[in-house]
């Protein structure tokens, strides 16, 4: 039960991303992607993709506490 209460946690923080942080935390850890391959749809360096995926981890962070 208290898993299935974090993982509605998550779906709920997961809403309050923007659809671009959304999209890219998806890719990464639902999509299986690697920071490498998102780099190269979105034309920005690896260190941007992982620049902007922990600052998304973050704002997850902070929504879940």
């Amino acid at each position: 039960m208290v898993e299935k209460e974090r993982l509605n946690q998550l779906y709920e923080a997961l809403k309050q991303l923007d659809d671009d942080e959304r999209w890219l935390i998806g890719k990464l850890y639902f999509d299986e992607y690697t920071e490498k391959d998102v780099a190269v749809i979105l034309e920005v360096s690896r260190q941007a993709v992982n620049k902007r995926k922990q600052r998304i981890l973050k704002k997850l962070g902070d929504i879940l506490k």
